[in-house]
């Protein structure tokens, strides 16, 4: 399965304020590049509190697909709690189909019907959640548009194949304010090296694409 992930990002490398709402950083191209990108992927993950703060369809403009779908796109959720809308947009866009994955003590009750809801034996890590998706749902490409929690620990799986960033003409600060890769980071010999695949300016924004290629300490990097 290839794993991808996208981020907006300011330029001291945030993905929002210490708040955790959202707000929007990206340009109109930014909004396009992203639509593209869905329209790669069979599946998109996002974290309990992305999917609380931009609850509607995780899938691509019309006039980005890719091809026809021959099924509809997975729109999962990986949630410690539960908490989060039981209607709206999210879950009534046909072109997709709901999967909620929560943690073993995680309420899952009163989604619409349609929506395919699983508990982990214990905490949902993204390892599971990748694994799940994957063997249950033939997923073979998988775009993560989260918070820097969960994309730490998708990278830490050592699943995460490229990332995409786009770097915005924002500051934004704060100690607290999420970025690229929060959770536990890593060590100097865990750390992850990166390889930039491609890159392009338009107007003030900056568009990465980089490929991982593990750590510091299994490349012998000194």
């Amino acid at each position: 399965m290839r794993v991808f992930t996208n981020s907006g990002m300011s330029l001291d490398g945030k993905l929002g304020t210490s708040a955790r709402d959202h707000v929007e950083i990206g340009s109109v191209r930014d909004r396009r590049q992203m639509s593209k990108l869905r329209a790669l992927a069979d599946a998109v993950l996002v974290g309990g509190q992305t999917f609380r703060n931009w609850p509607y369809p995780l899938i691509e403009d019309p006039v980005d697909e890719a091809g026809a779908r021959i099924r509809p796109v997975v729109n999962a959720v990986l949630t410690r709690t539960g908490h989060g809308p039981r209607e709206g947009a999210f879950f009534d866009d046909p072109r997709t189909q709901v999967v909620i994955l929560g943690s073993e003590g995680a309420d899952l009750s009163g989604f619409p019907a349609g929506t395919r809801t699983h508990h982990a034996v214990g905490e949902a890590t993204a390892e599971w959640a990748l694994g799940l998706l994957e063997r249950e749902y033939g997923i073979e490409s998988l775009l993560i548009e989260a918070g820097g929690d969960l994309i730490f620990q998708c990278v830490d799986t050592g699943r995460v194949d490229e990332l995409f960033v786009t770097v915005c003409p924002w500051l934004i600060g704060g100690a607290d304010a999420p970025s690229v890769a929060d959770g536990a980071g890593f060590t100097a010999d865990t750390m992850r090296a990166l390889k930039l695949v491609e890159h392009r300016v338009e107007g003030d924004e900056i568009f990465l694409r980089y490929r991982v290629l593990g750590s510091r300490e299994s490349l012998g990097a000194e």
